[in-house]
């Protein structure tokens, strides 16, 4: 192995220890905010060293071969020490940063979705409500406007057909009609009036 490719894997252990200790910073902070159940954080552990593990064994493969020597575990230990040095502070920093950016874009889209969807809905819909009570009260006030006015004309009818009404003999499916009908009638004007 010659001495640049022994540089090159180094260097590659380093860049790889400083992905370890930003992934792993990353993942305390976001465990440590979102409260996860313990055997969920049980579970991203063994998926973080799985995947720990592929990343550096692929990082070494890639710089030369897969060959394992003293100074893969010295560039790796070097690597993730310098995070935990100058790194980590401004890496959990900016993670907490992004989670607070990522909560406020959340509300925001929440507050928008409220204002442009949810209360334009709920407005028309006491706007209809509210001009469906003043239909129904005009109508009902008109209604007895109506029926005020035609009462004296219907009483002079009534009385004037009175002694017609009285010689007509009308059948009993008239009848049962007239009345079924009536019945039908007033209960539309009392569900109306609930």
């Amino acid at each position: 192995m010659t001495l640049q490719t022994q540089f090159v894997t180094m260097g590659m252990m380093f860049l790889s220890g400083l992905a370890l200790g930003v992934v792993f910073d990353t993942y305390r902070v976001l465990t440590g905010q979102l409260r996860m159940p313990l055997w969920l954080i049980s579970l991203f552990d063994l998926v973080y060293w799985a995947g720990s593990t592929l990343f550096v064994f692929r990082m070494l493969y890639y710089s030369n071969q897969g060959d394992l020597r003293f100074y893969v575990f010295l560039g790796l230990a070097v690597g993730v020490t310098f995070h935990y040095w100058f790194l980590s502070r401004p890496v959990i920093r900016l993670v907490l940063l992004l989670i607070k950016l990522v909560r406020w874009l959340a509300r925001m889209i929440r507050r928008t979705f409220e204002l442009v969807v949810v209360k334009p809905i709920i407005l028309l819909y006491r706007l209809v409500k509210i001009l469906a009570g003043f239909v129904l009260v005009l109508a009902v006030f008109l209604y007895r406007i109506v029926i005020q006015l035609l009462y004296p004309i219907w009483k002079l009818l009534r009385w004037m057909t009175s002694p017609l009404w009285k010689r007509l003999s009308w059948p009993l499916w008239m009848k049962r009609w007239l009345t079924r009908s009536r019945e039908w009638v007033a209960g539309m004007i009392r569900s109306l009036f609930k």
